[in-house]
């Protein structure tokens, strides 16, 4: 008789995929890799698109469902890590994903630049070549978005391309709305589905 292999907070705990960023996200985006802290069906799951209150997700073992945006983003005690899911950063995507960038400083009289990505790493430095900035870009302290594989590990496997002046397009995020007091809380009634 074959015995299921169940998977709990121990095993994901340790080892996230990509994102060295460990607290959690502000915003949600397609992508992003979750771990349910709390009901029956405790499995990774991926957010696969958000709509208004709700987040459809698919489940590792090839189920879907959805959540609600706001348990999804509700934070714990320690203002850190989520309340109800913990995040356990990027699926990998071989184009990556369209994110902030900031220009830490340009070298003069060098072809390379430092760069930031906040949704990888937002005390990171990564070098680059500085050919893979637009002119406009080529100055300490621009802002704009690039594509990077943000479930990448290590700085190398970024693929950093098709950087642009334009910001990235903002995630899914009813933080802002909320009152600090809500943000810390548990809800008053539990009427979303759990993962």
């Amino acid at each position: 008789m074959k015995r299921a292999l169940v998977m709990t907070d121990q095993h994901y705990g340790a080892g996230r995929r990509g994102a060295r960023y460990k607290a959690h996200p502000r915003s949600i985006k397609p992508g992003q890799l979750f771990w349910p802290l709390e009901g029956r069906r405790r499995r990774l799951f991926e957010v696969r698109d958000v709509r208004g209150p709700w987040v459809r997700i698919k489940r590792e073992d090839g189920t879907a469902g959805r959540v609600t945006l706001v348990r999804l983003l509700s934070l714990g005690p320690g203002g850190r890590d989520g309340r109800y899911y913990r995040f356990h950063g990027w699926r990998s995507r071989r184009r990556g994903y369209r994110t902030a960038l900031e220009v830490l400083g340009v070298q003069p009289g060098s072809d390379r630049c430092v760069i930031r990505l906040p949704e990888w790493d937002p005390d990171g430095q990564v070098e680059q070549p500085l050919s893979v900035l637009p002119a406009e870009l080529r100055h300490d302290g621009a802002l704009g978005s690039c594509m990077a594989d943000l479930a990448a590990e290590t700085a190398a496997r970024l693929n950093i391309h098709a950087c642009r002046t334009s910001p990235a397009a903002e995630g899914a995020t009813v933080m802002a709305a909320l009152p600090q007091a809500i943000r810390a809380s548990p809800p008053a009634s539990s009427t979303s589905a759990r993962a």
